[in-house]
Parts: C-alpha cells; structure tokens; sequence
C-alpha cells in the first residue's frame, strides 16, 4: 500500500490543534445554587449528542484526509500466454534392459535411468501440459496431455520393460503422441523422443510420422541412448543395443527439431536440460501493472458520514436555542 499524496494524513493533526488553540470557553450563568439542578435527570439524547456528533466528525475528517493523500496497491499480472504442449515418447523395447547408466555407485538399466532423468524434467516445466506415449513392438498413449503433473509422473513410474513387446515401432510411437497433438490449439507445441534402437515394427515408418508432424508445424526432438547403429554392438542380453542415428537426426531436420545422444545418466541429464532450453517461454514476458485506487471507498464513506452527521444534527439531536 503506497500513497500518492503522504504529507495530507496530517491533516487530522492539524485541524485538532486548531480546535484547541481556536476553541471559545463556554460562558456561563450565575446561579446561587447548583444542587436543584443536579438532581434534574437528562435525557439520553442530550448525553449522546456531544459522542456521537463528535465520532462522526472525527471519522469524516479521517476518511477525507486517507481519500486525499490516495492510497493505491500496485500489482503485477503476468499476461496470459499459452501453456507448452509436450509430448514425451519413450522406447520401452527389450533392449532397454541393459544395464549401462550408472547411478550413483551401481549401475540401472536404461528405463530406470530414464526414469529418473525424465521425472526431473517434468517436475521443472510447472505449468505446461504434458502427456507420455511409448512404444515396443506396439504403441499406446501412457498419459494423454495434461497439467496434472503428479498424474504424469505415477504412470511415468508404473513402465516396464516389454509391456509393448520387444520390438521397437518408433514411428508409431511418434503417430500416438502426433495423434493427442494434432487436436490441440495453440503454437507452443513439441515431442521428445528417445530410444536406444532402430525401427523394426510398427505399422508406420519415423519418418512418414516426422513428415505428418512437419505438415502440423509441430517440432520433435530426437535423443538416441546408448550405442550409435555403425557399432553393431550387442548387450549382455544378446539384443541389438544400437540406435539409429541417421533417422533419428532426419526427425528432428525436417521438424526444426533437434538431435542428441548420451551414454550416461549425466549426458542425458544435460540433453534433457537443454531441450528445456530451447523450449523455454522468453524471460521478457509483457507484464500488466495494475493499479488499484481506493480513494472512491474512502470519498463514499466520509459522504456517508457527513449526511449522517447533519441529519442527526438537523433531527433527533437539534438544539434549539433559547
């Protein structure tokens, strides 16, 4: 609370010390005995009329010096903006079990690490809608888009590896979140896709879906974990543990996209990090200052209190003059 006029609260000040200094002693008439009028009752008009009077005046006199001296409250709105709409799509294939990220002093295998990475991210996009789709050897929507982050995380939390088969349909696991995108208004939207494999199932191939999304206008970043497809390395599961880097960097060109890869928890804690980044709104988001007067309220009280003054004044408590 500020005021635009401070130095007018004085005014209740000095309007008492100009009724005391300008103040008239009362004359009065000499009478030989005061005991015949002491036993005189007094009505209760005439004990309330100098109280009362007097709270009146003294409140209008407040209530002019507060709407005067215009006590404002400034406030910052925010200006409305769109919420980001985020597609997270995760491989849960059969080769997600390798267990290649360390974590801490033991080493996860690539869900549980995923897992945890991805939590972090959710948790630090407050107020953006969210939705996950995975894929194996078929796809579904895990979480349709929404703002309800805790909901997006207890699914997150409840995949399991081969719960879509052991396959790796990328493409379709790109149509499902396309599918919950395509609906949805606004401009501020993107897909996150990671995986640690090749297209080998699926009814739709990435980049028939990377094309539907560049026709939508809707960006898809790519991440690739574990080993590049040129090294043909198997996991101690005797499973492909290769992703394919030429598709997955096709992806993300022809969305404006981009494309990552990370080998550990910390390299794709600093991928996740970074597509954060460059879906972030701008820090110089146009702000409402709002400006609140409450000079009206005070003005309608101390009319309130005047009118009533005068007309107790003019009414019950009218003094007529001898």
């Amino acid at each position: 609370m500020t005021f635009a006029y401070p130095f007018l609260l004085l005014f209740p000040l000095v309007f008492l010390l100009l009724y005391i200094f300008t103040r008239k002693k009362s004359s009065a008439i000499a009478f030989p005995s005061v005991s015949m009028l002491n036993q005189l009752p007094i009505p209760l008009k005439v004990k309330l009329r100098k109280p009362l009077l007097s709270l009146l005046t003294l409140i209008f006199i407040c209530l002019v010096s507060l709407g005067a001296a215009r006590p404002q409250k400034t406030s910052t709105e925010e200006a409305p903006q769109d919420a980001y709409d985020l597609m997270l799509v995760l491989d849960i294939s059969g080769s997600m079990k390798e267990r290649d990220f360390r974590s801490g002093f033991r080493y996860v295998n690539r869900l549980d690490a995923v897992k945890e990475v991805v939590s972090k991210f959710i948790e630090a996009r407050k107020g953006d809608r969210i939705g996950l789709s995975v894929f194996g050897t078929q796809a579904f929507l895990q979480s349709p888009l929404t703002s309800d982050h805790r909901l997006v995380l207890e699914l997150l939390s409840l995949l399991q590896i081969g719960i879509a088969g052991e396959g790796t349909a990328i493409g379709d696991g790109l149509g499902v979140a396309l599918k919950s995108l395509e609906d949805i208004p606004g401009k501020s939207k993107a897909i996150v896709l990671l995986t640690d494999g090749s297209n080998n199932s699926g009814q739709v191939s990435p980049l028939q879906a990377a094309s539907i999304a560049q026709k939508f206008g809707i960006k898809v970043h790519t991440i690739g974990i574990g080993n590049r497809g040129d090294n043909r390395q198997l996991s101690m599961f005797n499973q492909p543990a290769e992703y394919d880097e030429k598709t997955l960097k096709e992806i993300s060109s022809m969305t404006g996209g981009v494309f990552f890869n990370a080998n550990d928890i910390e390299g794709l804690k600093d991928v996740y990090s970074e597509i954060d980044k460059l879906e972030m709104r701008s820090k110089e988001e146009p702000r409402k200052i709002v400006l609140q007067e409450y000079f009206p309220r005070l003005a309608m009280g101390a009319l309130v209190s005047l009118l009533t003054y005068m007309t107790l004044n003019a009414t019950i408590f009218l003094k007529i003059p001898e």
